[in-house]
């Protein structure tokens, strides 16, 4: 039987999105973080995982990112890489990885960064990502 994990919505780079304990600005982010590793390491190791859209928070064009712990959109998908690597590390083992595209405001209106991430665990740019899932 494979193990699935899926994560969503990470949201790396805006203050109150998950963050990697190296990534943390304040308690509410560090507080998330402890109860997603302890999560993982309850049902580790995982087979396969699902990152499933808006892994990133993006420039924040809205409200002018003051949210943000950073703007830059390649810091924030190699803070949400971080995330996505300590799954593996923690279960000792390398899962498959597969990716959905999340909403083009936080994800990139005319690039798409999660091809950055997705870059990361595939061999090619358009290999394990998936158009978003409504």
């Amino acid at each position: 039987m494979k193990r699935i994990l899926m994560v969503s919505d990470l949201h790396c780079g805006h203050q109150f999105g998950l963050a990697h304990p190296e990534d943390c600005v304040n308690d509410v982010q560090k507080r998330a973080w402890n109860f997603f590793e302890t999560g993982l390491r309850k049902y580790a190791p995982y087979d396969v995982v699902f990152c499933n859209g808006d892994a990133i928070d993006g420039n924040a064009s809205r409200n002018g990112g003051i949210e943000l712990i950073t703007s830059d959109r390649l810091e924030q998908c190699d803070m949400a890489k971080k995330i996505l690597r300590k799954i593996a590390y923690i279960g000792k083992n390398v899962p498959e990885y597969y990716f959905t595209r999340g909403t083009p405001y936080h994800t990139g209106q005319e690039e798409d960064f999660e091809n950055v991430i997705a870059q990361a665990f595939t061999i090619e740019e358009t290999e394990n990502i998936g158009e978003t899932l409504l």
